[in-house]
């Protein structure tokens, strides 16, 4: 055994390794003793959020589900594949709707 070689207990990230759990649940505590009642999305960031995180993932899907139905013609795939389109476009489209709705 070689007596120079690192172990896993010297690592100092392994010993901080449980602060994230008790960090959660303060964090839960005190918003729940807090009680926010209001919530504020940004129709500019929900927009821009959507565009960049639930897009990009449809598209991935929609393409793999596009490829595999040129390569087994079967139709529930076409059918998944173009549900997932219309699921991906509905926050960007929902974000511009938003934008031009009149304000109340």
């Amino acid at each position: 055994m070689n007596a120079t070689a690192p172990s896993a207990s010297n690592n100092p990230l392994q010993r901080l390794a449980w602060l994230p759990i008790p960090l959660l649940l303060l964090v839960m505590a005190v918003l729940w003793v807090a009680d926010p009642s209001a919530a504020y999305e940004p129709p500019h960031l929900l927009m821009t959020l959507n565009l960049f995180f639930s897009l990009p993932g449809a598209l991935l899907v929609a393409y793999q589900t596009g490829h595999g139905f040129l390569l087994r013609g079967n139709l529930g795939l076409l059918g998944f594949g173009c549900g997932m389109l219309f699921w991906g476009s509905a926050g960007p489209v929902g974000g511009i709707l938003v934008l031009m709705a009149p304000a109340w």
